[in-house]
C-alpha cells in the first residue's frame, strides 16, 4: 500500500481558490441574469470560465498538494483538455441555471 500525505497549506490554497472563483462565478451569474443579448452572452462565458478555471485550479492544487513515494508527471495535452471540459462544463450549467425555468430532461438534452 503507498503512503500519501497531503501539504496541508496547497489544501488550503485549493479551498481559497474555490472559494474565489465561486465568489466571482456567481456575482457574475447574477449579471447574466439581469443582462440581455450579446452583454448576457459575454457574462455567462465569463462567468462560465472563471468557474471552470476555479473548478480545475482548485482539483489541481489538490493534486500537487498529495504527496506518494514516486514521481508524478503530468500529461500537457490531457490537462489543457481536463481544463476545456471544466470550462465548458461550467457554461453550460450557468447557462441552465440563468434561463429561470426548471431543468427538464428535454432542456438538458437540447441546452442552450
Amino acid at each position: 500500500m503507498l503512503l500519501v500525505t497531503w501539504d496541508s497549506v496547497l489544501v488550503t490554497v485549493s479551498l481559497i481558490v474555490a472559494f474565489i472563483a465561486a465568489f466571482t462565478a456567481l456575482d457574475t451569474a447574477g449579471r447574466v441574469a439581469v443582462s440581455r443579448g450579446c452583454l448576457a452572452k459575454m457574462w455567462l462565458v465569463g462567468g462560465g470560465t472563471a468557474m471552470g478555471i476555479g473548478i480545475w485550479a482548485m482539483h489541481f492544487i489538490g493534486m500537487l498538494a498529495m504527496m506518494m513515494p514516486m514521481t508524478m508527471r503530468y500529461d500537457i495535452t490531457l490537462t489543457a483538455v481536463s481544463l476545456l471540459v471544466a470550462i465548458l462544463s461550467a457554461i453550460f450549467a450557468f447557462a441552465q441555471g440563468v434561463q429561470g425555468s426548471h431543468l427538464t430532461p428535454r432542456r438538458l438534452v437540447r441546452a442552450p
